[in-house]
């Protein structure tokens, strides 16, 4: 059975999301970037292969550079000062400015890039990135193609740490608002619909399509945690004020 669309978005929604940072910028300044989307020092240091204490002394060295307290203690761990949030906030736009003009020097000497970086959720891994790089490898022999396999939120750091230039996500599933992220282009596109299976007995057996509406007072079964279409049900009860019965 095939969910009629409501107000509410109930198709999983493909975007690819494309990365405006790739550059030579100074490379502490990525690192403090990484560190503002990810909020700690280990996972910023998982993020850049460096080791935590070699993002630490990043951190360290650019402050001292810059002349500016850019962080500052949080309990064990550290947090961006103010000055720090309106660096990061702020290179938003050297970085676009220096990714336009890298992609126009680029294309004015016919070249291509080295390596070119993929990234998305496994559905979408194996059927439109897996012969998406084949086709990059196969036009491009000298192009270095990386396929990774990440769900939405990685995705997003993947693409702040310059580890993957694109990322094919289902919106649906995303917390970042990509529309009013400056580090971000998005571009729909697919639509997938969805289906629900229910008993040959419920009365909506015999419909074609339904509405969630008239699906939300009724158990659902799925996988925990957070399947792709968990924020689905969450929601169509959140609109009804219930929390979502999902055994």
């Amino acid at each position: 059975m095939r969910l009629e669309p409501i107000d509410l978005q109930q198709k999983r929604r493909i975007v690819e999301i494309t990365v405006h940072n790739r550059c030579m910028i100074d490379p502490r300044l990525i690192t403090l970037r990484v560190f503002a989307q990810c909020g700690t020092i280990g996972a910023t240091a998982e993020l850049t292969g460096y080791s935590p204490s070699a993002v630490s002394a990043q951190l360290r060295e650019f402050q001292r550079v810059l002349g500016m307290q850019l962080l500052t203690k949080d309990g064990r761990g550290v947090r961006l000062t103010a000055t720090g949030r309106f660096l990061v906030a702020g290179s938003d736009t050297l970085i676009a400015e220096w990714e336009n003009l890298r992609a126009a020097a680029m294309e004015a000497g016919e070249q291509i890039p080295a390596r070119f970086g993929l990234g998305g959720f496994s559905t979408a891994a194996a059927q439109l990135l897996a012969p998406l790089a084949a086709t990059l490898r196969s036009t491009h022999p000298s192009l270095e193609v990386q396929v990774l396999e990440a769900n939405p939120a990685r995705c997003f750091d993947l693409l702040v740490a310059e580890r993957i230039d694109i990322a094919v996500i289902v919106a649906m599933q995303s917390d970042t608002y990509v529309e009013d992220d400056p580090r971000f282009e998005q571009t729909v596109l697919l639509d997938d619909p969805l289906d629900v299976i229910i008993p040959s007995s419920h009365p909506l057996a015999s419909r074609e399509k339904v509405t969630l509406e008239e699906l939300a007072s009724e158990p659902w079964i799925t996988e925990l945690p957070d399947p792709p279409t968990f924020p689905v049900h969450r929601g169509v009860h959140g609109s009804r004020g219930d929390a979502a019965d999902c055994p």
